[in-house]
């Protein structure tokens, strides 16, 4: 499962969904039914883009286990400014059976000056 993890994003490997439907907001995601080895995240600080203007950096990374998005997320995708800090985190936890359990968790946050809201939060 790992190999499929560490190729996600819409400049590597894509979401793994219908195309199409990703597309239907015109943002050029195209995923890939192969592992690409030159997809592949290989280290904390790479970018992993959710549509051509949004991007989030890899914050923690260990192969095989856990691969931790993060960054500023804007309504009009520059960053500049950003309202929100988001955090996607996918975890990979071996079961006894020698299946494989994905844990995804997402966090949103607000800036000072970004809209009130009230999110639940947790601390990786």
């Amino acid at each position: 499962m790992w190999p499929w993890l560490a190729q996600l994003g819409q400049n590597r490997g894509g979401f793994y969904t219908y195309d199409w439907v990703e597309n239907l907001a015109g943002v050029e995601i195209h995923s890939v039914d192969t592992v690409e080895p030159e997809l592949q995240i290989r280290s904390v600080g790479d970018d992993v883009n959710l549509a051509p203007e949004v991007v989030l950096s890899v914050v923690h990374l260990e192969d095989e286990h856990h691969l931790v998005l993060g960054g500023a997320v804007a309504l009009d995708g520059t960053g500049a400014g950003a309202p929100y800090d988001f955090t996607w985190a996918f975890v990979l936890q071996p079961r006894t059976e020698g299946s494989t359990r994905l844990v995804v968790h997402e966090r949103y946050g607000t800036s000072p000056t970004g809209p009130r809201c009230s999110w639940s939060r947790s601390r990786w």
